[in-house]
């Protein structure tokens, strides 16, 4: 008789190669029906899996994925720093293993994810974000594997998600500006593809419109994150006709290279024009002038995601968890009241 393999058992089960190594591997998570159809196969195909695979099944799936976008300089980031500090102080208290993944995932098929993460062998699965991932968060849905998305808030009642309040933050720091006298507020966006820019210039656009101010569209940056694109925004700023007294950048290491760009062209800060941020990462005190930013807790949100991660491996049928962390104005030399 031909020996029947795994992808035998997936074809007659229904579901995929993942779904019947998770249930040789007896993890909890892969739903009831798909765990029973998987058991029928086997038993009908009289299948048996090879010495690896029988070692597996009993032994315990003790890996957490974490999947990050790749980003430029992404290994000096801020960010990425506190998520991986973060994640990795929870996956050991908990005695986990952690996999780390970089992603420049686009248009890519499942085949590739698989190979990429090692899905059967990956308890759970934490996102540092969805940019170009959903394809991934889909995969992981139909194949019964747990996992939270960090720096996001989805809509999605079955998704687990961990993100920061950023437009309230943003909101806080331009009502602030506005306190000091400043009308006149320039942006540098992030790369509006990610959530977190979306919030902060709808938070930075709100704030305004709270105080009557029409927005001027000449102030108004596209930015993606990067120093270049700071220096390049401000540059065209200060060439304005009316130059802004204050410039938001919606990131630290945005503003850090905004201050820069203005001492290079003789302007001063915070005399000439103030400047804020957003992060309260390095960037911020590095500076010749400290730098006035919104703290926003990456670390906390690391390990708050670990952690709930963790609790859907012990609780597989809880509802999804969904969490919005505060953020605190840090207030610093970088800006200052004018008459």
């Amino acid at each position: 008789m031909e020996k029947m393999s795994i992808s035998d058992v997936a074809k007659l089960a229904g579901v995929s190669t993942t779904t019947v190594s998770r249930v040789i591997n007896n993890v909890k998570t892969v739903k009831e029906a798909n765990r029973q159809r998987v058991m029928d196969a086997v038993r009908a195909l009289k299948y048996k899996p090879n010495v690896s695979a029988q070692r597996l099944a009993g032994s315990k799936v003790n890996t957490i994925g974490l999947i990050m976008p790749r980003f430029e300089d992404m290994f000096h980031s801020f960010y990425a720093m506190e998520i991986i500090k973060g994640t990795s102080s929870m996956v050991e208290k908990h005695n986990f293993d952690l996999l780390l993944r970089a992603t420049e995932l686009l248009n890519i098929d499942v085949e590739s994810y698989e190979r990429m993460l090692n899905i059967t062998q990956t308890a759970g699965v934490l996102f540092a974000d969805v940019d170009s991932n959903w394809a991934l968060v889909e995969m992981l849905k139909k194949e019964d594997v747990p996992f939270v998305v960090m720096n996001n808030f989805i809509e999605d009642p079955n998704i687990s998600c961990v993100g920061i309040e950023n437009r309230e933050g943003t909101k806080n720091l331009i009502r602030y500006l506005l306190g000091l006298g400043h009308t006149q507020i320039a942006i540098i966006e992030g790369d509006l593809k990610n959530q977190s820019a979306r919030a902060r210039f709808y938070g930075f656009s709100e704030a305004l419109e709270e105080n009557n101010i029409k927005q001027d569209e000449c102030y108004i940056m596209t930015g993606n994150w990067t120093k270049e694109s700071a220096r390049q925004a401000t540059l065209e700023l200060i060439k304005l006709d009316k130059r802004p007294t204050a410039i938001f950048a919606s990131s630290d290491e945005m503003a850090y290279e905004t201050i820069i760009t203005l001492r290079e062209n003789n302007i001063r800060v915070p005399d000439d024009i103030s400047v804020a941020g957003f992060d309260d990462s390095p960037f911020s005190t590095i500076s010749e002038v400290q730098i006035t930013t919104v703290h926003q807790p990456i670390y906390e949100m690391a390990r708050e995601s670990c952690e709930i991660l963790v609790n859907i491996l012990k609780e597989p049928k809880q509802p999804a968890i969904k969490k919005l962390l505060n953020t605190n104005l840090v207030k610093r030399a970088s800006c200052r009241k004018i008459n």
